[in-house]
């Protein structure tokens, strides 16, 4: 079992990483930008979820209307769109261009 996710799930896969979303306000148009951290889990049905967080904290996808976030301007609820996704690099992989133990050896 893997912390942050449901109670009861078994994860076969997690990725984390950053989303930057874009936010158009559609009443006043001002336009801003937020990163979430995102945890993207593959269940081992083949199911996917993703769980995000805005300052430490919890928060429904930015793309939705439930996730949707108030125009620092005008206070209309916006949903974002995706701008720029990141993963984080694996601790067990090799950094690109390094040599592998069979290419080293060969």
């Amino acid at each position: 079992m893997v912390e942050g996710v449901e109670k009861g799930v078994t994860v076969m896969n997690i990725k984390t990483g950053s989303d930057l979303v874009e936010f158009i306000c559609p009443s006043c148009s001002a336009r801003w930008f937020r990163e979430y951290g995102v945890r993207y889990c593959e269940e081992p049905d083949g199911d996917t979820r993703d769980y995000y967080w805005w300052n430490d904290l919890p928060a429904l996808p930015p793309f939705s209307a439930e996730g949707a976030v108030e125009c620092p301007q005008c206070g209309t609820r916006t949903a974002g769109r995706l701008a720029r996704r990141r993963f984080a690099e694996s601790p067990s992989a090799p950094p690109p261009g390094a040599a592998t133990p069979s290419a080293a050896t060969a």
